[in-house]
């Protein structure tokens, strides 16, 4: 009896707990299922700020980059038309030295000219006294044949003209002779053929030099040439001369050249003329210029050029009306662009048809009026959300003048 009652017991136990765990799940499920309001999350707001560029047609005068060495418009050697004892040498005639056009640079000894010369002359007289005779011998022989009563022509022998032609000539000879022996005293004096300077000297003081010994190497101080090569690609923006001119050919595209010895110096020239030929190897073209007297002291320059000197050269090329021109740093990987439209970012692809090393000239992809992205943004996708920044243009593109931006373009490189 008692055993019965206790099983009653821990029935009713069990019971009474299973009741309270499933009014326990109960309640959860009821608390975990009551209703919620669902919020929809915030609208997205643009995180990036940019600057843009609105595009507008702009006219470019060129610049094409180039460089070359500068050599002297003439450079030559002088040389002995004679041989003999160098006994006077200019102070300028000297490595680095100026002169100027006629001034003496070297004498030689005149001795032996000089007594060459007094024997011509003496030959001239001998000769010419010899002459006069065989002349007055012609005319009393002509009237002796005419005394003869002889009739004909009289023949050559009768009348001494072979003796007379053989005394003029010799006299011609003679004369001749006279000239030469001058014309060898005149060269024992080397006189400079132009203004100009000395690259080197080979003599000195009591040397004896010969006939066509070299005494210096100079050159003119007049001009300087520098030849510059240009890219293929550059032919369509330059204005090339058809023909040689001159510096003072007003119509000659302008080149300012550059000089890196020392302090910078800079110098003005222009386009004289173009090789008629593509060099084969570098498959350039080569133009020259011309700068008037570079090599002497200029007020508006604070040094001479140097012969072999290193110069960079901006050649004044066409200008391109019309054009759309952008900052190099608003391109990427070379190909493409962003523009605003709308708050977003759009990527496009573009074409360039002119570059430098700050700026290009887009030929396809953009149009006027596009808002060009100038802040780098790296890789970012079309439809990015952006907010323009209070300042609608860099102000690197206010410092540069707007639409008078001049574009240069490196030449061929070394």
């Amino acid at each position: 009896m008692a055993e019965s009652s206790d099983r009653k017991l821990t029935h009713l136990h069990l019971i009474a707990a299973a009741l309270v765990v499933g009014f326990i799940i109960l309640v959860l499920i009821i608390f975990m299922s009551r209703p919620s309001a669902m919020r929809m999350p915030p609208e997205s707001k643009a995180q990036i700020s940019v600057q843009i560029q609105t595009l507008h047609a702009e006219k470019i005068p060129l610049t094409i980059k180039s460089y070359g060495l500068v050599q002297p418009l003439t450079r030559t050697s002088l040389v002995s038309r004679v041989s003999g004892v160098v006994e006077f040498v200019a102070d300028e005639f000297r490595e680095g030295g100026s002169f100027t056009k006629g001034q003496l640079l070297v004498a030689l000894e005149k001795d032996d000219y000089l007594i060459e010369l007094s024997i011509a002359e003496a030959q001239v007289a001998e000769a010419q006294s010899r002459w006069q005779n065989e002349k007055a011998l012609a005319i009393e022989a002509k009237a002796d044949w005419e005394r003869s009563g002889r009739t004909g022509k009289a023949p050559a022998l009768a009348l001494r003209e072979p003796q007379l032609k053989a005394a003029e000539a010799a006299l011609k000879s003679a004369e001749a002779a006279v000239k030469r022996a001058q014309l060898n005293l005149q060269r024992t004096e080397i006189h400079a053929p132009f203004d100009g300077r000395v690259l080197s000297h080979n003599i000195g003081l009591a040397q004896v030099v010969g006939v066509n010994t070299v005494l210096a190497d100079v050159f003119s101080t007049e001009a300087a040439e520098i030849k510059l090569p240009i890219k293929s690609q550059d032919y369509a923006y330059l204005d090339l001369p058809l023909a040689a001119s001159s510096q003072k050919d007003k119509t000659a595209p302008k080149v300012i050249f550059h000089s890196q010895l020392g302090s910078e110096q800079t110098w003005q020239g222009r386009l004289v003329r173009a090789s008629g030929a593509i060099d084969e190897t570098s498959r350039q073209l080569y133009v020259v210029a011309r700068i008037e007297r570079p090599f002497t002291a200029q007020a508006e320059q604070a040094r001479p050029l140097k012969v072999g000197e290193y110069l960079t050269a901006e050649i004044e090329g066409k200008t391109l009306d019309g054009v759309l021109v952008i900052p190099n740093s608003a391109i990427y990987q070379g190909s493409y662009v962003y523009t605003h439209v709308d708050g977003k970012v759009q990527r496009k692809t573009v074409t360039l048809g002119w570059s430098n090393e700050t700026h290009a000239v887009v030929s396809q992809g953009l149009e006027f009026g596009d808002e060009l992205v100038l802040t780098p943004l790296g890789r970012v996708t079309s439809g990015t959300l952006v907010k323009v920044s209070d300042e609608a243009k860099s102000p690197n593109m206010e410092a540069e003048g707007g639409s008078q931006k001049s574009l240069s373009k490196e030449g061929a490189q070394s």
